[in-house]
């Protein structure tokens, strides 16, 4: 199975795990803490490359992604962020640095990461 194939269910068994939890959990943190979790072990199963620091590093990003994401909608006067985007935000941040810490493709992973540095733009502006 290609890499990118792995990568793509791993984030797609986190969405899934965080749909789950954002259902059925009366806990809020749970939505957080098990896709990283689940990523870590899935990402290890999976034998993906860098699987420790990119299970690690998927919190941040997510919390990064949302960050940028709620700012951006401030700017535009969108009140809320609807609840199947932001439970996919962890699935989102996983599949960002696992792609980002996999061998190959230099070009377009520094184009994503300006991208995703660019979310954090309207911050700055509203500051």
């Amino acid at each position: 199975m290609p890499l990118w194939e792995k990568r793509l269910l791993v984030a797609l068994a986190i969405y899934a795990a965080a749909i789950g939890c954002y259902l059925w959990s009366p806990y809020g943190v749970l939505i957080v803490l098990v896709p990283l979790v689940l990523g870590m072990i899935l990402g290890a199963a999976a034998r993906l490359p860098n699987w420790w620091p990119v299970g690690w590093a998927a919190l941040p990003a997510g919390a990064f992604l949302l960050y940028g994401l709620l700012s951006w909608l401030a700017i535009l006067g969108i009140g809320f962020l609807p609840a199947p985007i932001m439970i996919a935000v962890p699935a989102a941040g996983y599949a960002l640095v696992s792609w980002l810490a996999s061998p190959g493709f230099a070009w377009p992973k520094v184009g994503a990461g300006v991208l995703a540095i660019a979310t954090i733009v309207p911050v700055f502006l509203n500051a």
